[in-house]
């Protein structure tokens, strides 16, 4: 039961269907509680290969996916008053290698005529080297996942059976 999974049953828990969560281990415990729980859209300079790879309009819709489940990931927070250290940040995406500046200079170009608030960069905020960047203002979250995913399992607990430490071996309908 980790990130994925908490949507999934958080969505599905009105809806009047009989819903089971089974997990091999113990809720909350798994990879996701032990990351480090950042919501951002930039996933190193993805954007610019999607626009290269398939179209400006597939690229688009893609952010705009990306930024619509941060938003969704907040709201779930803030309607349930989810107590997990939110905080929202600067973002960053960088590179080390002079031979990928044009890789920067399309992903910063995708990001400004999508009307992203970011700005070119020399430098991190921590001492960690790079041959240049960009800083996508206040456009990421971090978090506790392990706060967030206990309380989402306490949200469920009345509407989702949930079954911990338990292998699904044969599912009968």
């Amino acid at each position: 039961f980790g990130f994925k999974k908490s949507f999934g049953q958080n969505f599905l828990k009105d809806s009047n269907k009989n819903i089971v969560l089974i997990e091999k281990d113990n809720c909350g415990e798994g990879a996701s509680s032990k990351n480090t729980g950042k919501l951002a859209f930039m996933q190193e300079l993805i954007y610019h290969k999607l626009e290269k790879n398939y179209s400006k309009s597939i690229a688009d819709l893609y952010l705009k996916s990306q930024i619509e489940a941060i938003d969704l990931v907040i709201d779930i927070i803030n309607k349930n008053n989810i107590e997990c250290n939110l905080f929202k940040q600067d973002g960053y995406v960088f590179i080390n290698n002079d031979s990928d500046k044009d890789k920067l200079d399309k992903e910063y170009s995708f990001y400004k005529r999508n009307k992203i608030n970011c700005d070119i960069i020399n430098e991190l905020p921590i001492r960690f080297n790079i041959n240049g960047g960009i800083r996508i203002k206040k456009c990421s979250y971090s978090f506790n996942p392990y706060k967030y995913l206990v309380k989402i399992k306490d949200i469920l607990k009345n509407s989702v059976q949930i079954y911990e430490n338990t292998r699904a071996v044969v599912v009968d309908r």
